[in-house]
């Protein structure tokens, strides 16, 4: 295995509207535009032809308290 750097990046929320709203709007994160039954968003940070993943993830048990 030759690892490249991180591929995506999760944090487990239980109120995701609250979470995708202060992100946008503090850090300037542009999630895509997932349908509304989904229970991942999530933004692309490109870097000197590198990627990595940022993700909001809405079913998980262990959910950070915000």
């Amino acid at each position: 295995m030759n690892a490249q750097g991180i591929d995506v990046v999760f944090i487990h929320v239980k109120n995701p509207n609250k979470m995708l709203k202060w992100y946008s709007k503090i850090l300037g994160v542009p999630f895509k535009n997932f349908p509304k039954d989904s229970f991942w968003h999530e933004c692309v940070f490109t870097q000197h032809n590198k990627q990595t993943r940022f993700a909001l993830d809405f079913v998980a048990t262990a959910v950070s308290e915000v």
